[in-house]
C-alpha cells in the first residue's frame, strides 16, 4: 500500500514537469538545424554593414604603409562609489562611505 502511494505521488509530481519540457530529447535535431545552411536567407541582396570597398581598400593601404592610427589608451581608474574626487583611492562603497552598489 505504501509503495502504491509513493508511486502515485512520484507520478503526480513528474507529469507537470514532463508536460512543460516539450523539447526533451531533441538536442541532435537542434544541432542539425543550427548548422544547416539556409539557401534562401531573408537578408539576400542586402549589402552587409561596412561593405564600402573604397574605404576598406584605404584601410588596407594605410596598414601596409605603416600609417595605422594608434589605439586610444584607457585609464584603469574607476569612478564607482568615489566621493570627493578620490576615484580608486579606497573610498566609496568598498570602504563603507558614499553611495554605491551593495
Amino acid at each position: 500500500m505504501v509503495e502504491r502511494l509513493v508511486l502515485l505521488a512520484a507520478l503526480a509530481l513528474a507529469v507537470p514537469a514532463a508536460a512543460r519540457d516539450r523539447d526533451l530529447g531533441t538536442a541532435v535535431q537542434k544541432n542539425i538545424t543550427a548548422q544547416v545552411v539556409d539557401l534562401h536567407p531573408k537578408h539576400a541582396g542586402v549589402p552587409p554593414e561596412a561593405s564600402n570597398g573604397v574605404r576598406s581598400a584605404a584601410a588596407v593601404n594605410r596598414y601596409l604603409g605603416g600609417q595605422v592610427t594608434p589605439l586610444q589608451s584607457i585609464s584603469g581608474g574607476s569612478q564607482l562609489g568615489a566621493t570627493g574626487g578620490q576615484a580608486g583611492a579606497g573610498t566609496g562603497a568598498a570602504a563603507g562611505a558614499g553611495p554605491g552598489p551593495r
